[in-house]
């Protein structure tokens, strides 16, 4: 399986604790720039701040398939679990039925300190 890269749009990787924040992204094989077809993945993640790691957190959705492209939603309810001014690890992989998981990226991030 290739390496994959992710295209990224999102408001940057500051998280403020009680507000939705949404990540939308594109994957891309690394060595082609070609989109990585998603029929039959399913996006995952993890948010790990500190020494707690949430698995599967957020709301995701494969947008169109055959572009790569996906959202992945952090509702208010749970980014205000977040503490303030703290560091955090965002780890994205690709699941699928039968193959094994492929990472897609991971990224740090930050918390505010305003909350809401």
């Amino acid at each position: 399986m290739p390496n994959l890269d992710l295209q990224l749009s999102y408001p940057g990787v500051v998280i403020v604790p009680g507000e939705e924040w949404v990540l939308a992204g594109t994957v891309q094989v690394q060595d082609t720039s070609t989109a990585q077809n998603l029929t039959g993945y399913t996006v995952k993640g993890n948010v790990q701040i500190g020494s707690t790691n949430t698995l599967n957190t957020g709301t995701y959705a494969v947008v169109v398939a055959a572009s790569g492209t996906f959202t992945w939603t952090l509702s208010m309810a749970q980014t205000a679990a977040y503490a303030s001014n703290s560091w955090g690890t965002i780890v994205l992989y690709l699941d699928h039925a039968s193959t094994d998981s492929l990472h897609i990226a991971t990224i740090g991030f930050r918390t505010s300190a305003e909350t809401i």
